[in-house]
């Protein structure tokens, strides 16, 4: 008598287990910008004078870029990243610079970290945005040496008062690839 219901309840059980690795279920992506009219890819680099990971642009015929997906909901999604083999996810950091002109600082990836109270968005055509805490703040490609790689780097903040961007930086546009 019970025999139906109880093999419906074991199936459904079986069915609504989680897959081994949640990553399954997830919708990845990798992250790219624009850097002189070019699509590149963006890798999680670890900076080894300071122990910060940073976003560094590849060339996307060769580096494909870091692995990511969001989490959250919008307007405040997380994007996070596995950078090592460990299980450890780190997310995405965007420093609040405000409104102070010329003040910007690289995009950082942080163990344990989601970004949700100031978080991402995305355009049904890819695009990431970030919010905003300034009328003027920007996603930038920034030129830099990290562990004696010159590249560019994913960079946040603002113009200076007059208008111009840092020497060696362009305005950028994050999105999915």
């Amino acid at each position: 008598m019970y025999k139906p219901l109880i093999l419906v309840l074991a199936t459904s059980a079986v069915s609504l287990a989680a897959p081994a690795d949640k990553r399954e279920s997830i919708k990845q992506f990798r992250l790219g910008m624009e850097v002189k009219d070019t699509t590149v890819s963006l890798t999680a680099t670890r900076n080894g004078t300071s122990g910060d990971i940073v976003l560094e642009a590849g060339r996307l015929s060769t580096v494909p870029g870091t692995l990511a997906w969001f989490i959250g909901a919008e307007p405040d999604l997380a994007i996070v990243f596995n950078v090592d083999e460990s299980a450890t996810q780190y997310g995405a950091k965007v420093v609040d610079v405000g409104k102070a002109p010329g003040n910007v600082h690289l995009v950082t990836a942080v163990a344990d970290y989601n970004e949700f109270d100031f978080g991402f968005s995305v355009t049904d055509d890819g695009v990431i945005t970030h919010e905003l805490t300034g009328t003027t703040n920007v996603f930038m490609a920034c030129e830099g040496t990290i562990d004696g790689v010159e590249n560019y780097y994913l960079s946040w903040g603002n113009p200076s008062a007059d208008a111009q961007l840092p020497e060696g930086c362009e305005v950028t546009t994050l999105k999915q690839i």
